[in-house]
């Protein structure tokens, strides 16, 4: 990502798998925590996120703090890895009752099959209701 890609009302936009753009929000606390953070990072880089060497994150670096994140603490039995985020953040959007669709286009899949699986980690009450919006 680049400092560009940051929108001040907290929009940015990402492209995901098969190269599908998308714009996603990140919400207040989201885009304070990103100021706050270029407030202090002392670098003019147009990359966002930099390592401590002042060079621009790479996926595996990414993939690297995961890694760091997952030994220091097994809070989580099977691992730490970037999906899990978004998996959260879906998963609390269905709770919230987001509507399947608004979820759908926020997770940027085409098949709204592809959102009810994410209602897996909802409890079957929870997931027959989404799927009941979905078909009514």
């Amino acid at each position: 990502m680049k400092v560009r890609d940051v929108q001040a009302e907290g929009l940015v936009k990402v492209t995901g798998k098969g190269s599908k753009d998308r714009v996603v929000a990140l919400g207040k606390s989201g885009l304070d925590a990103i100021s706050s953070y270029l407030a202090v990072r002392d670098s003019d880089s147009k990359s966002l996120w930099l390592t401590e060497s002042r060079t621009p994150l790479t996926y595996h670096g990414l993939k690297s703090i995961m890694e760091r994140l997952e030994n220091a603490d097994p809070v989580f039995s099977d691992g730490v890895y970037a999906h899990r985020f978004r998996h959260t953040a879906i998963t609390r959007l269905l709770r919230g009752r987001v509507p399947l669709r608004s979820v759908q286009r926020y997770a940027g899949h085409s098949n709204p099959q592809t959102t009810l699986r994410y209602a897996q980690a909802l409890d079957a009450e929870e997931a027959i209701e989404m799927v009941n919006q979905w078909w009514t």
